[in-house]
């Protein structure tokens, strides 16, 4: 499901030729949205992470970044 706040972001991130990727957090989902030349090409929910939100990034940055290379493959 793509939200108001998923296109608002297409918006703010502007006109790029390259891909913009970002990872943001919406409540206790992390959300992973790409934007390129103005549009919205993906907007995902990714889900299953919840234990890492409320540790430092630098606890757990390698198991979020691999966790999340997977969920995105």
């Amino acid at each position: 499901m793509i939200t108001i706040e998923e296109l608002a972001l297409a918006q703010l991130l502007g006109e790029h030729s390259e891909a913009n990727i970002l990872l943001s957090q919406n409540h206790n989902e992390l959300v992973l949205t790409v934007v390129k030349q103005g549009q919205l090409y993906f907007a995902h929910r990714v889900r299953g992470f919840n234990e890492f939100l409320s540790l430092p990034i630098a606890e757990v940055e390698s198991a979020l970044v691999d966790g999340l290379s997977l969920e995105i493959q």
